[in-house]
C-alpha cells in the first residue's frame, strides 16, 4: 500500500513500508533525492542513520520511440554523501532470504537443501531426530522463499520422497 507523508517543511514522502523497511517512490530521481535527505534528516533527529549499503536503487525510464519502460541501472541517489547501488535488468537484493529484483523475486532451493540433508545425513540420528530437524530448521529457514518465492510443487515433492527414502521416514 502507497502512503504519503507530508512534512513541516512540505516535503511530500511518498513510501511502503514492510516490518522495519521502507521503499521510498517518485517520479523523478531529483525528487527521490528530496525524499531521502527529508527522511534522513528526520531520523537523525531520532539518533537513527540510514546506512547506505544496504539500500538499493530501482529506476525505470521510458523509452518513447518504441513505448516501453526500460531499467536504468546508474544510480542518482545519494544517501549520507554514498550513491546507493543501481540495479540491473540480472542484478538482485538479498530480502528476507530472498533475491530480489526487477524480474521479481528468486530464490534456488535445490543447493541449499541438498547441504543440510547431506550434513544431517553425515551425523548418526534416529529418524524422528531428522524430522525434528526438517521441520524445526529447514523449513523455518525456507519460509519467506516458499511463500514468496517461485519454488515449484514437483521440487517441493521430489525432495521430500528423495528425504523421506533416504532417511526412512513414511
Amino acid at each position: 500500500m502507497k502512503l504519503r507523508h507530508c512534512l513541516e517543511d512540505g516535503t511530500l514522502i511518498s513510501y511502503m513500508t514492510f516490518s522495519d523497511d521502507m521503499i521510498l517512490i517518485s517520479s523523478t530521481a531529483t525528487g527521490l533525492n528530496e525524499q531521502v535527505d527529508a527522511f534522513s534528516s528526520k531520523l537523525a533527529m531520532c539518533g537513527l542513520k540510514l546506512n547506505p549499503q544496504k539500500g538499493v536503487s530501482l529506476q525505470t525510464d521510458t523509452d518513447g520511440n518504441a513505448r516501453r519502460w526500460v531499467l536504468n541501472p546508474q544510480s542518482t541517489i545519494v544517501v549520507n554523501g554514498t550513491t546507493i547501488t543501481g540495479l540491473g535488468i540480472d542484478d538482485t537484493y538479498k530480502y528476507l532470504c530472498l533475491q530480489a529484483g526487477p524480474l521479481g523475486l528468486r530464490k534456488s532451493y535445490g543447493e541449499f537443501i541438498r547441504i543440510f540433508l547431506d550434513r544431517i545425513t553425515r551425523v548418526p540420528l534416529k529418524p524422528q531426530q531428522r524430522v525434528f530437524l526438517m521441520r524445526c530448521h529447514l523449513l523455518p529457514k525456507m519460509y519467506h522463499g516458499l511463500v514468496l518465492g517461485e519454488t515449484l510443487q514437483r521440487h517441493f515433492n521430489n525432495w521430500t520422497e528423495q528425504s523421506g527414502k533416504q532417511y526412512e521416514i513414511g
